[in-house]
């Protein structure tokens, strides 16, 4: 594993999971990392352990929360799905304090935000969470699954309330339709974006081979941000960091090192 030279002053590493995800989905990752680079594993609200608790679920809350309570100089941002628009929204609102930012099988799916809450309002009143659960694991958002992370990932997006489930899907659509582009054209810290080659989200409920549609909103505007950097793994799925952990953690070893240069 390529190492990270040690720094006067170390960046601090936040992971944020994405939409039913939970913090011990990073663990594999972590491991490989050196530990100057394995940081702290956050937990959105409404996730994991923190499922029952009431409040706010969006985009926007869950990064100012970390801004307040998390944060430090020189933070190093490692988001996953839904996590890779917290940590965009993170760097956005506070830029002198975020380093760098690592962005894992994003997308940007642009839908009216009262759609997108009344989809999945009618699949949990007519289909019931455990079916709408599988089909967003199996049909969704497909990969590489390791064992035991299938059940994991049902069981954390089981034990969110309808409320979350609810909440953030109007808030990712909200932010893809108004925010994304803004967000990303005023990102000014080295970026790195990583990406599934089986699949990636070109429509809701939908997600096809990123080489039969090379072209997406997402990959496309991080292109044009003069400090990003773009890189896909051959024969991976949206769970990229727990499918090929080794060659993530290389990838992300390697940046933030030209990052520090």
């Amino acid at each position: 594993m390529r190492h990270v030279g040690d720094r006067s002053r170390k960046a601090d590493t936040l992971f944020i999971h994405g939409f039913g995800g939970a913090p011990d989905h990073w663990n594999d990752l972590r491991e490989m990392l050196p530990p100057d680079l394995r940081g702290r594993a956050l937990t959105l609200p409404g996730h994991a352990t923190r499922a029952s608790e009431p409040g706010e679920f969006s985009i926007e809350a869950a990064a100012q929360e970390i801004i307040e309570q998390s944060i430090c100089e020189r933070t190093i941002l490692v988001g996953h799905s839904m996590g890779t628009r917290i940590a965009a929204e993170i760097a956005f609102r506070a830029q002198p304090l975020v380093h760098a930012i690592i962005l894992i099988d994003g997308s940007c799916v642009p839908t009216n935000a009262d759609l997108a809450a009344g989809s999945i309002k009618k699949a949990l009143r007519t289909r019931g969470k455990a079916e709408l659960v599988n089909a967003l694991i199996n049909e969704a958002l497909p990969g590489n699954l390791p064992d035991g992370l299938r059940s994991d990932l049902t069981k954390t997006m089981n034990a969110m309330t309808d409320e979350a489930m609810v909440d953030y899907s109007a808030s990712m659509a909200n932010w893809d339709s108004k925010k994304c582009l803004t967000r990303i054209s005023a990102i000014t810290c080295p970026v790195l974006v990583l990406q599934s080659t089986r699949y990636t989200t070109v429509a809701p409920i939908r997600r096809q081979s990123i080489r039969e549609d090379p072209s997406s909103i997402w990959y496309d505007a991080w292109r044009l941000s003069p400090n990003t950097q773009q890189l896909t793994l051959p024969n991976s799925g949206h769970y990229l960091a727990q499918e090929r952990p080794g060659a993530v953690a290389n990838a992300i070893c390697d940046f933030v090192a030209r990052s520090q240069a």
